[in-house]
């Protein structure tokens, strides 16, 4: 599965949930504290692989550590690339 499939299927549940806008906002004040949350993904794997499907976990943490993908991701949630 493509990191872009991915991603929507994220907005989607995120969309589901009314959290979209929260996780946007959340991604864009965090700024340089992304790159840590993507470590922290990478190291709490292992404990918390179960939750989602194989390669979400790298492909959430890859998002995270480049700031062009992370704002890539905040415009689909903010619904900028679906116009």
């Amino acid at each position: 599965m493509s990191d872009q499939s991915l991603w929507i299927r994220w907005a989607q549940f995120l969309h589901r949930w009314n959290l979209e806008d929260s996780a946007a906002l959340l991604l864009e004040a965090a700024g340089p504290l992304n790159f840590i949350a993507a470590q922290v993904l990478y190291a709490g794997e292992p404990l918390l692989g179960g939750m989602m499907q194989p390669g979400e976990w790298q492909a959430a943490a890859k998002m995270l550590e480049d700031r062009a993908a992370s704002r890539s991701f905040v415009a689909l949630l903010r619904g900028k690339e679906r116009q």
